[in-house]
Formats: C-alpha cells, sequence, structure tokens
C-alpha cells in the first residue's frame, strides 16, 4: 500500500489542472447557496483523488475529465448549503459549479 500511495504522489498535474482545481474550489466558496465553500484540504484531497483516478487509468498524467468525475464525490459533503439541503441536492450543486467553470485545453502529457 505504501508503494502504491507513493506513486500515486508521481502521477503529473499539468499547472492548468491545478488552476481548475482552484477555480471550483473558489466557486464553491462564491456560490450563494453555499455558506462555506471546498477547504483547502478539500482542494488537496480532489488532487490527490485525480492522480489515483489518472493512474488507476494507466496514465502518467491527470486530465480534466479525472477532476470533473471526481469533484463530486470529493467536495459535495464538504459544503456548507445556505439551508437545508438533500444529498442529491448537494450533489446536483457541485456538479453545476464545476459545469460553470471552464476546462483547460493543454497537452496533459507534457
Amino acid at each position: 500500500i505504501r508503494n502504491i500511495r507513493e506513486f500515486v504522489k508521481t502521477v503529473r498535474v499539468h499547472p492548468c489542472i491545478r488552476d481548475y482545481v482552484v477555480e471550483i474550489i473558489m466557486q464553491t466558496r462564491a456560490n450563494k447557496k453555499v455558506t462555506y465553500g471546498a477547504s483547502t484540504r478539500a482542494t488537496l484531497a480532489l488532487v490527490r483523488a485525480a492522480q489515483c483516478h489518472a493512474a488507476m487509468s494507466g496514465r502518467e498524467y491527470v486530465i480534466p475529465d479525472d477532476v470533473k468525475l471526481l469533484a463530486k464525490d470529493v467536495l459535495a459533503h464538504r459544503l456548507c448549503p445556505n439551508g437545508a439541503m438533500t444529498e442529491k441536492q448537494s450533489e446536483s450543486l457541485m456538479q453545476e459549479i464545476v459545469g460553470s467553470v471552464n476546462v483547460p485545453v493543454e497537452d496533459w502529457q507534457s
């Protein structure tokens, strides 16, 4: 397990992908339906989850689809909504937030 954890850390995350994750996090904080958005630790968790997904997909680099796929599961439960919100509504809000952020286009392998 230790070797796998160390390997996942070697999966490349392009600066544009890092910026993409940060923008998603910032949008959780700016959303009017959310009192407290995702934290710094949530940012790190999303990056690490994306690295893990990329490795399991046989890639040595993260792509935006890794982030989009995992954002709901990694972040939805970390939001503090303004009012009562079901888990499904929180996940839907997270999908809305992710959809509002422009997806970067680069050569992710470099």
